[in-house]
């Protein structure tokens, strides 16, 4: 993977100065933006204070001194949004986006649809009438992965931003990761991801999803330290390295974003996380939606590991472990004397488990949603040990040679008819 300059314009800044200067301008646009840094270390809250800041524009620091107007040194961003039937969430999405720091003329919004059976075009379609930086592509087979790699073609950026239709990023969010890619040398820079939720039993759930008991190594949900990590979600990509690898893999319904990271590590690429950074998520907002949800995060899991014959993590494998025990303990239970004081045993000590996380969790954050959180947990574990050992049909395949390429065709970049083609461009 290269570790070179994020764009040309970077390379010309990095003659000047040396590496990492790109990273000190953006830190000076940050400090003098007419938005306020102070205001946009916090989410801002979908609604009018959001809307009212869309138009806004944002005071440039000075040069310093340059020749040429700096925001020439600055790469091109591309802000890529896979929807589906997110009507919901999707107009404070994109007003978040938006209403970036980062200078405008150099931001691209590019938002691939399903496409939705619900408003979620119509609101696109909206917005992108009122603002000309955002672009709605279509995807006919509403796939994740296939969405991104039309986005992906239809790219103009050096650098490619994931966010997700169910999230809210801060002002200087696309900001800072460019910063970070270009400090680092990075291939991929992510933040944590915080997760939220508008009623009660998606707030209980988001405290679930922030505890290391409740997701294990998905340490991008919690950790407060930067440092390299298996995967990240929606963060800041080099756009040569996606196209090197051929974006995502469309053969994996999910987890397409753990798959990317693994091969870019394989590749001998860096994935960052730096907690400086922050997308606020809306979790799934009842018990029934988050198991359907971790029931597809398990199979991605062993889709993964069936694609690679390893996994970024082993320890991901904990809760397919922990569900066959409990399925094979059940079963000898009734013949074997020894097969229920180990079932006995085996529940005992997750039940001592799962109340110590609970209290943990609301020593810290409140008791209000302790009556709900070991729910939480057993659905996070069960649904994605069960997902995973649905999926182990999948090892009666043949795996592919070819491990380290996505599906992203050189050709796929042409745009075509409207509605019918992967990328089609559905606003002007």
């Amino acid at each position: 993977m290269t570790n070179g300059a994020v764009s040309l314009a970077d390379e010309q800044a990095e003659a000047i100065w040396g590496r990492g200067t790109l990273a000190a301008l953006l830190a000076r646009l940050g400090s003098n933006a007419g938005t306020g840094e102070q205001r946009s270390e916090h989410h801002t809250p979908p609604g009018q204070q959001c809307a009212d800041r869309v138009n806004k524009t944002v005071t440039m620091p000075d040069t310093g001194g340059l020749t040429q107007p700096w925001p020439e040194l600055l790469p091109r961003v591309s802000v890529i949004i896979p929807v589906l039937n997110e009507e919901r969430y999707i107009e404070a999405c994109l007003r978040t986006v938006l209403t970036q720091d980062y200078p405008r003329d150099l931001l691209e919004v590019i938002v691939v649809d399903g496409p939705s059976t619900d408003h979620t075009a119509d609101i696109v379609r909206s917005l992108a009438a009122a603002d000309g930086h955002v672009r709605l592509l279509s995807s006919p087979s509403g796939r994740i992965p296939c969405s991104l790699n039309i986005g992906l073609a239809a790219a103009t950026g050096a650098v490619v931003v994931r966010v997700d239709g169910h999230s809210i990023i801060a002002p200087g969010h696309v900001r800072r990761l460019v910063a970070h890619l270009d400090r680092l040398g990075a291939d991929h820079v992510g933040g944590v991801m915080r997760a939220t939720g508008r009623t009660y039993v998606a707030r209980a759930i988001a405290l679930a999803m922030s505890s290391p008991f409740g997701v294990g190594t998905a340490r991008f949900r919690y950790t407060n330290r930067a440092g390299a990590i298996d995967t990240v979600p929606f963060g800041a990509y080099r756009l040569e390295t996606l196209r090197e690898l051929g974006g995502f893999d469309e053969g994996l319904p999910i987890g397409e974003d753990v798959d990317l990271d693994y091969r870019i590590t394989l590749s001998g690429g860096r994935v960052w996380i730096t907690p400086e950074i922050e997308t606020e998520y809306y979790c799934r907002d009842s018990l029934p939606r988050l198991a359907r949800q971790y029931t597809r995060y398990g199979r991605a899991k062993a889709a993964i590991l069936h694609k690679h014959g390893a996994l970024p993590s082993p320890r991901a494998l904990a809760p397919a472990l922990f569900v066959l025990g409990l399925s094979l303990l059940g079963m000898a239970s009734p013949l074997s004397l020894l097969a229920r004081r180990a079932l006995a045993v085996v529940l005992s000590v997750y039940a001592l488990g799962t109340a110590a996380a609970t209290v943990y969790v609301s020593v810290r954050r409140g008791w209000r949603h302790a009556p709900l959180l070991p729910m939480a947990f057993a659905t996070l574990h069960l649904s994605h040990g069960f997902g995973f050992l649905t999926a182990l049909p999948l090892f009666l395949r043949p795996r592919l040679a070819e491990r380290l390429r996505g599906s992203l065709a050189p050709s796929s970049g042409e745009e075509q008819g409207d509605e019918g083609a992967p990328a089609a461009r559905a606003a002007s």
